[in-house]
């Protein structure tokens, strides 16, 4: 991946960011990745992939219709391959067409034998393996896709993160749980119950790691909680501005402030008749048990936003990045 700390001033504040550039696609956006050598490639609901070059984030130079279903993950692994998954459910790997520059196919299809449940998250441990969780099963992977393991669950895993050499963690929204499992034989650790999900499997990237101490879960009506990795502890469940607001996504800044895509779904007698996600910059002080907003950008999607990334622009400058299932990407620049 791009070594980002060699690009351009850090971005802190949301405050500072204005709107540089939105994408409208036909489709919802599920998911984006910046390759290594700089290429853009943004996957849609419909089963496309766009690619895009840095130098013209305005126009795309190609389009692979890699599936029929929505394209869920797409990574660039350290040992340079390039996957997709997607809810068929399977997983791709894509290659430049060897005749044609420019021009992108799929190369090897995975079908997983979770017929009919899509791939919820895919990521890269440390030590290249792989894990997928889907509605059904954990599986465990090389990083050329020969299937090690895999244990079945019974039950959606909508996000995974890597906690250290040993151990990674789920999401179960419907058990309302978090679960940690060892990395080289999927044996469950320990789980930490009553969790206030809420039942949906379109959000996958609820959690990330504060101060390698704590691990943060959105994902949850009115709440946000922060539990202490070491010893498996609450430190906080933190209430949010309005009872009705998920936090759908989340991305640490190199200051340990935290970004956020927030839901508000405004209902009437509990039909859900509207969806309003805000940008959100939320700061965390170690020690001082201070977590709290500090800076919103109101309505800036009318659907979830499923992933905030951060992107090196054209000019060597950095720029945060929404997706959302609205069909578009909006970039943001100081």
């Amino acid at each position: 991946m791009l070594k980002r700390n060699e690009y351009g001033p850090p971005i802190t504040s949301l405050k500072n960011l204005n709107i540089h550039y939105t994408l409208s696609f036909p489709s919802e956006v599920y998911t984006l990745v910046q390759l290594e050598r700089g290429l853009i490639l943004i996957g849609l609901g419909d089963g496309s992939i766009y690619f895009y070059k840095v130098e013209n984030i305005t126009n795309h130079f190609f389009i692979l219709k890699a599936d029929e279903n929505p394209i869920i993950n797409i990574l660039e692994l350290k040992n340079g391959s390039l996957i997709c998954t997607t809810n068929t459910p399977s997983i791709c790997i894509i290659n430049e067409h060897p005749q044609n520059k420019n021009e992108y196919q799929v190369a090897k299809r995975i079908n997983t034998k979770s017929q009919g449940k899509q791939i919820n998250k895919l990521i890269e441990l440390e030590n290249e393996n792989l894990i997928s969780v889907d509605n059904t099963y954990i599986s465990l992977w090389s990083n050329k896709l020969d299937l090690i393991k895999e244990k079945k669950i019974n039950s959606p895993i909508i996000d995974a993160i890597e906690l250290n050499k040993k151990k990674f963690v789920c999401a179960l929204p419907l058990k309302k749980c978090v679960r940690y499992y060892e990395k080289d034989n999927l044996n469950q650790k320990y789980e930490i119950k009553n969790i206030k999900f809420i039942q949906n499997i379109e959000i996958n990237n609820i959690f990330c790691i504060l101060n390698d101490e704590l691990l943060f879960i959105g994902g949850c009506f009115g709440c946000i909680y922060l539990v202490n990795i070491k010893y498996n502890e609450f430190v906080a469940n933190v209430k949010l501005e309005d009872e009705r607001q998920i936090i759908t996504s989340v991305y640490n800044l190199p200051n340990g402030d935290l970004l956020c895509g927030g839901s508000l779904v405004i209902d009437d007698s509990n039909k859900v008749v509207d969806v309003v996600s805000d940008l959100i910059q939320y700061k965390y002080k170690q020690y001082q048990n201070y977590f709290r907003e500090i800076y919103r950008k109101k309505g800036l999607h009318s659907n979830i936003i499923r992933d905030l990334k951060e992107i090196i622009n054209y000019k060597k400058m950095k720029e945060i990045v929404s997706v959302s299932l609205d069909g578009k990407v909006i970039l943001l620049n100081q």
